[in-house]
């Protein structure tokens, strides 16, 4: 269980920088939401399952999807493809460590749903 904490918290910190950092704001809209979503995590590894489930329904699914709509909407021009590229790599790459620890929450986690019934 502090396993799993620490895993998310440095994740939290990675995704929040990548937030901050990255070049394009649809990137940051992503991190954005990645952010939520390990804060959501953490809060239901402390038994906060309503906080967990209400941070990341109200926050990713209303909050974070407004603003990536709003800023697809805007007009922006890129100046350089090759930084998009190697951005967009980057943002793979994120997504791709984001679901192997996802994947590794649900298999902690999975058999202390099945005890509950």
């Amino acid at each position: 269980m502090e396993h799993l904490h620490s895993i998310f918290a440095i994740m939290l910190c990675i995704f929040s920088l990548g937030m901050c950092f990255s070049l394009t704001p649809v990137e940051a809209v992503i991190y954005l939401i990645l952010t939520f979503l390990c804060t959501g995590i953490i809060l239901f590894l402390f038994n906060c399952e309503f906080l967990g489930v209400s941070f990341v329904i109200v926050y990713v699914g209303a909050i974070a999807i407004l603003f990536l709509f709003v800023i697809m909407m805007l007009p922006i021009k890129n100046s350089g493809d090759e930084n998009i590229f190697i951005s967009s790599a980057i943002v793979s790459k994120m997504n791709i460590i984001f679901m192997i620890f996802l994947i590794i929450f649900f298999i902690y986690y999975f058999p202390l749903f099945l005890d509950d019934y």
